[in-house]
């Protein structure tokens, strides 16, 4: 199942995952927060994700405080 963004599917539970991986989104945030680690970090320890993959999906994860309230006033 798609969803808006190209590198984030939903698998047959629903459950956002990583394109082309069984890994599931709720994991690389966890990392992200928990280990404080930097975009380059992260795909050290999960080399089999691009750095652009990797870059997509922070920006999925931490959308842009600007571009919340442009959405909400259907700006964007």
């Amino acid at each position: 199942m798609e969803t808006r963004y190209e590198c984030i599917v939903l698998n047959e539970d629903h459950v956002p995952t990583i394109f082309g991986t069984m890994m599931e989104v709720v994991e690389l945030v966890v990392e992200l927060q928990a280990c404080g680690w930097s975009l380059e970090e992260l795909h050290c320890q999960h080399p089999y994700l691009a750095l652009e993959r990797v870059t997509e999906l922070r920006r999925a994860a931490y959308p842009s405080p600007v571009i919340a309230p442009l959405q909400a006033h259907g700006l964007r």
